[in-house]
This record gives C-alpha cells, sequence and structure tokens, in this order.
C-alpha cells in the first residue's frame, strides 16, 4: 500500500517537483546485525538458537540477507535502470498460535500469516540492478554469530566465534 501510495503521489506532482523513486521491499530479513537492538527478525532465530519454543507454526518466508537490501538501496539511488522498479528480495496447532498471540507479538505475526506460502521473484534484483543473492545459509549463520557476539543470546563457555576465514 505504501509502495502504491508513494508512485501515486509522485505521478501527481507537477514536471518541476517530480523525482525518482525505486523499492526495495525486502522479505525476512536475515544477516549480522550490529546492535543489540531487538526486532521480529532477530527474535525469531534467537527463539530457534536458544531453544524458547518446543513447537514452530506452519508459515513460509522468503529470506533476504542485509547485506543484499543494502546493496539494493545503493544501487536503486545510483542505476539509472533503478527509477520506478519495486524490487522484491518477502507445526503448532494453529489454535495455540491463536492463543500465544494474544500475549507474545512473535506469534501474533505468525498468526496472521498462518498457512500463508510466500514466492518472489527476484529477477529484476539480478538482472535489473545486477546484484547477486547471497547464499541464505550463510546469512542465517552470520546471524547467529552475530546475536551472541552483540550480547543478545548469552555467550555460553563453550562458545569460540567465528573463525577469521569464515566471515
Amino acid at each position: 500500500m505504501a509502495e502504491k501510495a508513494a508512485f501515486e503521489y509522485v505521478e501527481k506532482l507537477s514536471d518541476k517537483d517530480k523525482f525518482e523513486i525505486c523499492t526495495v521491499l525486502p522479505g525476512y530479513v536475515i544477516g549480522p546485525t550490529l546492535t543489540d537492538q531487538v526486532s521480529t527478525s532477530l527474535d525469531i532465530i534467537k527463539r530457534v538458537m536458544v531453544g524458547g519454543d518446543l513447537m514452530v507454526p506452519d508459515v513460509s518466508f522468503t529470506f533476504v540477507d542485509i547485506r543484499d537490501v543494502v546493496d539494493a538501496h545503493v544501487v536503486c539511488m545510483t542505476s539509472p535502470k533503478a527509477p520506478g522498479y519495486s524490487i522484491y528480495t518477502r507445526i503448532a496447532p494453529r489454535f495455540l498460535i491463536s492463543l500465544m498471540s494474544l500475549f507474545d507479538n512473535t506469534a501474533k505475526t505468525m498468526n496472521i500469516i498462518w498457512g500463508v506460502i510466500c514466492e518472489y521473484d527476484n529477477t529484476k534484483l539480478k538482472t535489473e540492478l545486477g546484484i547477486k543473492p547471497r547464499d541464505t545459509r550463510k546469512g542465517v549463520v552470520d546471524m547467529a554469530y552475530s546475536l551472541i557476539d552483540n550480547g543478545y543470546i548469552e555467550k555460553k563457555a563453550q562458545y569460540k566465534g567465528r573463525s577469521s576465514d569464515k566471515q
């Protein structure tokens, strides 16, 4: 909705006031974090890592590495091909998730998207902006390490950190 409104807003401007617009609409953002600030993306990975949930909801995510989102924003600001484009990078019992959603924001989000299979096409990201998306597995691993390194998850005595050749 916001994207559509932005394009409509620019379209209604006089020629002298118009400006170029390009939107980046990521799915579930993964990858390293620079702070210990809480977000839904971080909280979900934390819950998986610390074993806070006995079951998982029947939901689907389209993953995108934060570094690819950053690259897409930079290219959108600098590439003559970018203006006018939108670049997309988005089995617990249902009653339990519904109940949990009354007091848990993450469960509330899961309840809304329950059973929805998200499929996006990142062809424009690759062909128009020239960005090669990173491996999702590496993004999740990098995110996990950054959660520990930034104090969002308690660092255990056996934690060794990343070896420098894998960063």
